[in-house]
Formats: C-alpha cells, sequence, structure tokens
C-alpha cells in the first residue's frame, strides 16, 4: 500500500550490508502494484545477494479465501501474482515464496484442499490458529473453532507433526498444544527480540498484544520506544504466550538440547 516501499527495501539494504534475506508479507490484493515494486528492486538485490522472500496470504479454496478476504476476485488476484513470481524467478530472479494459512470457524474444514493449493502453486505452506482476542478478529466469537472444528484440526496437525522437517514440528507442537487447550511450552524469541510499527507511527511489542500497548515513536527515537516496550514484556509473557498459536518464532524459542537434537535429525 506504501508508495515508498521500493526506497524503504533499499534504505534498509543500505544500513544493513549484512543483509542476506528480505520477506515481505502480503495478501496479494494488488498483484501489478507488487510486479512494479520487485522489478525496482530486485537486480539491485542480487547484485547484493540478497535472496527476496514473497510470504502470501492463502486462507483456503477460492470461495473460501473471497469470503474471508472480504474481497471478490482475492483468489484470482493471488494466482495472477503467484504467475507475476514465477515470471521473475524464471527470468533468473533471486526470489522465492510460500503461504500462510490462518485457521478459523470459516475455513477448518479445507487445510487439506488449502496445502494441496498452495503445492500447485509452487510453495510450501503454514497454518496458525486465529487469536480472536487480538487486533486481527475482533468481534464476538470471531474466528474461534468449536469442538467439531477442533476435532477436525487436530489429526491434521498430528500429521503435519508426523510428516514435515524438525524445524516446522517444534511448531506444529506448539500449535498442538494450544489447540488441545495446553499451554505453550516454547518460549517466544520475537517477543524478546522485535518491535512491531503499525502505519499509524504507533509500536506495539507483539501482535497478540496489539490492543493492549501502544508507544509512539515519534518524537523520539527507536531506542526510546523499545525502552518503554520492555517494560511491558514480562506482563505479556505470562498473560498472552502460553495461549499464543501465532509462528513468528517458529523454532526460535527452543532450549538448546533441542537445537543439537534437530541439527542432528537434520533441518
Amino acid at each position: 500500500m506504501r508508495a515508498d516501499l521500493a526506497e524503504l527495501a533499499r534504505r534498509a539494504v543500505d544500513v544493513l550490508p549484512g543483509l542476506k534475506s528480505f520477506t515481505v508479507a502480503t495478501n496479494a490484493l494488488h498483484p501489478f502494484r507488487l510486479e512494479t515494486f520487485l522489478e525496482n528492486i530486485l537486480p539491485g538485490f542480487k547484485n547484493r545477494g540478497i535472496y527476496f522472500w514473497i510470504h502470501l496470504s492463502l486462507d483456503g479454496p477460492a470461495q473460501i479465501h473471497d469470503q474471508m478476504r472480504g474481497v471478490e476476485g482475492a483468489f484470482h488476484s493471488l494466482e495472477r501474482t503467484v504467475l507475476i513470481l514465477q515470471r521473475l524467478k524464471e527470468s533468473g530472479a533471486h526470489i522465492g515464496w510460500g503461504f500462510n494459512c490462518v485457521i478459523t470457524n470459516l475455513n477448518a474444514r479445507y487445510i487439506v484442499d488449502t496445502e494441496k493449493i498452495a503445492s500447485s502453486m509452487g510453495g510450501e505452506i503454514t497454518f496458525n490458529l486465529a487469536l480472536p482476542e487480538g487486533g486481527f478478529y475482533r468481534g464476538s466469537g470471531s474466528g474461534k473453532l468449536n469442538a467439531e472444528d477442533r476435532s477436525a484440526v487436530k489429526p491434521l496437525i498430528e500429521q503435519f507433526i508426523r510428516r514435515d522437517s524438525a524445524y516446522y514440528r517444534r511448531f506444529y507442537e506448539s500449535v498442538l498444544d494450544v489447540l488441545e487447550r495446553r499451554p505453550r511450552r516454547r518460549r517466544c524469541e520475537t517477543l524478546e527480540a522485535t518491535l512491531y510499527l503499525d502505519p499509524d507511527g504507533s509500536a506495539y511489542p507483539c501482535p497478540y498484544a496489539y490492543d493492549e500497548f501502544r508507544v509512539e515513536t515519534y518524537p523520539g527515537g527507536m531506542r526510546d520506544v523499545w525502552k518503554q516496550l520492555a517494560k511491558y514484556r514480562s506482563y505479556i509473557r505470562r498473560r498472552f504466550c502460553p495461549g499464543c498459536s501465532l509462528g513468528c518464532s517458529f523454532g526460535e524459542g527452543i532450549s538448546l538440547s533441542e537445537l543439537l537434537k534437530i541439527r542432528r535429525e537434520g533441518w
């Protein structure tokens, strides 16, 4: 949505000389705007050896995807976006893409179909559970899984745990914990090392705590913002982390012994 996105990306590269990868998450509603952005920056990224990754939202088959996005033709826009990415990759761009699906009461029965669609579009897919308490699924009962939904989703998550790489298995174990109403066992490395910026210029420490804490980033510097948000982290860790199924950290919050086990098993 930002007209200056290419300039922001270039500035990030200029001030981070050790940068090896760059990720943009998109709902893919504006494929040709994305195409213009990529054509402007990919040559420079390739020259610097930076790998560009596109994270695409995929909610389910076409009708379900359009319904959840609230936009008729959203799935068609996603397909056009993937065709653009495929063309750029075939032309030599150092680029890749994958998908994420947030499981809600609308698409819980379509997980298998959604995974097949992602595969047909040339990318892997990860699944998260909707978190209605956060800022993204407001409203009474919005997105919540009922008992039947949970029964349908559980064996599929267990299948991912048995089938996927060790790196993703650790993440799906935490999703299964939340699905079965057990506390999440992994600590969130993202909470300790990240802050999120909103388009209005404010910052918040965690997507799950989106509505809880907000710090203005101007006037002042980001170091001051970081210090202000730091005092909320212990509360967030107690209040939100146990029931969080977001994949912000994936395997990064595992212990050293688990990391060594993953290395032995292979990524």
